[in-house]
């Protein structure tokens, strides 16, 4: 019987390389230094025109200069673990402008850089939504926003309305009924009728602060989806006046 020996063959591919070498090794390292350099300056110097153009160039350019420019995220994305502490940091120049702007608003710090939007400064104002600070924008609770215009849709009927007759139509056909599980529905359904008419009494206490400083709801959603547009102005006026 024949044997066949097999040698040991070195499989390994050698290392090919394939691309030049690139020399802008040392100008994208000294650019990325150069670009968090100039956002700690600005910090120190609260110069927060120019963070929010740093942040978010392209942004910036198409709402405020009306042109286009180039994203700039490879470089903002050198913020991201520190953008809380930045938040911070821009916070007080900009609650200065919303104390102003939608003065029935209030901020609570949950987490750092982290703001809910509380509305209204009566007992069992609610939360909602919360602040970006970086983007300079409100993200509103969906469905309370949603009952909040249905407040002005609707002038002749409260937003829980039908919810609270219906429940109130079932409590009555309980009421005639003795027996225990009949009773626990009953107390919960007015319990529920409660919780409802308090929800109402915040609406109507909420639609009226916006009616006090805006003529009507649609004035008031204007404001907001133009927040950071008219935020940025009002800093680029003020930096102007100061020149």
């Amino acid at each position: 019987m024949d044997i066949f020996y097999c040698q040991n063959i070195n499989m390994q591919k050698p290392y090919l390389k394939t691309l030049k070498e690139s020399h802008n090794l040392k100008n994208k390292i000294q650019n990325k230094i150069d670009y968090l350099n100039e956002i700690s300056k600005n910090v120190k110097n609260k110069n927060y025109l120019k963070l929010y153009e740093m942040l978010d160039t392209a942004r910036y350019n198409k709402v405020i200069r009306h042109r286009y420019a180039d994203s700039n995220a490879y470089m903002s994305n050198l913020t991201q673990g520190i953008q809380g502490e930045i938040a911070q940091v821009l916070m007080p120049k900009l609650f200065e402008y919303l104390q102003k702007q939608f003065p029935f608003f209030n901020y609570k710090e949950t987490s750092l850089g982290v703001y809910d939007v509380i509305f209204g400064q009566w007992p069992s104002a609610r939360v909602i939504g919360f602040l970006d600070v970086i983007k300079v924008e409100f993200i509103f609770d969906e469905l309370a926003m949603k009952k909040l215009e249905s407040a002005f849709l609707d002038e002749t009927r409260e937003v829980n309305q039908v919810q609270i007759d219906e429940l109130k139509k079932i409590n009555h056909t309980l009421s005639s009924r003795t027996d225990s599980v009949s009773s626990e529905d009953f107390k919960s359904n007015e319990d529920q009728v409660l919780i409802l008419e308090k929800e109402n009494a915040l609406i109507k206490l909420e639609k009226n602060s916006i009616l006090e400083y805006f003529d009507n709801y649609e004035n008031f959603i204007d404001a907001i989806i133009k927040l950071y547009e008219n935020y940025i102005i009002s800093l680029e006026q003020e930096t102007n006046d100061n020149k």
